[in-house]
């Protein structure tokens, strides 16, 4: 239940703990399919969210992102609201990743050229149709996810 003021929950209860193992930046949940996503340094890891078992020490699977330079990471990313995309950004990295999780492989993804940029931040529209990014040097990119443009 709810209190009536604020409505702030009685009572909080931990469901699920995820053992990462590195940093986590960035996390996004995708309640439609019942995965969440983490993000970091050691990559980004796919979890299956069910029952209520209190802790996940693996995770389902990683998702492939390529390293172009030493010291590159990522730092954050962001599930589009239709829930059919994820997007992942970060620093060294040639772009930000987009993985279609629709798609039967989800070992090469898309990419939205930024080279040489280090990615802050990621929206997309209510439509999942544009895809929106923060960059360090104060500019953000906008593309257009239907055609990669």
């Amino acid at each position: 239940g709810q209190s009536e003021s604020l409505g702030l929950p009685y009572k909080v209860q931990r469901l699920h703990m995820l053992q990462h193992g590195h940093h986590v930046l960035a996390t996004a949940v995708n309640s439609l399919t019942r995965h969440a996503f983490t993000c970091g340094p050691g990559g980004l890891k796919v979890w299956r969210l069910g029952g209520r078992e209190a802790q996940d020490t693996f995770p389902q699977s990683h998702l492939h992102w390529p390293i172009q330079t030493p010291g590159a990471f990522l730092s954050t990313c962001m599930l589009a609201p239709n829930g059919k995309m994820l997007f992942a950004g970060g620093h060294g990295l040639s772009g930000v990743n987009v993985w279609d999780l629709l798609a039967p492989d989800l070992h090469n993804p898309s990419q939205l050229p930024c080279e040489g940029l280090s990615c802050q931040a990621l929206d997309a529209d209510l439509k999942g149709s544009l895809a929106f990014a923060g960059f360090s040097n104060g500019t953000v990119r906008i593309w257009d996810v239907r055609d990669r443009n």
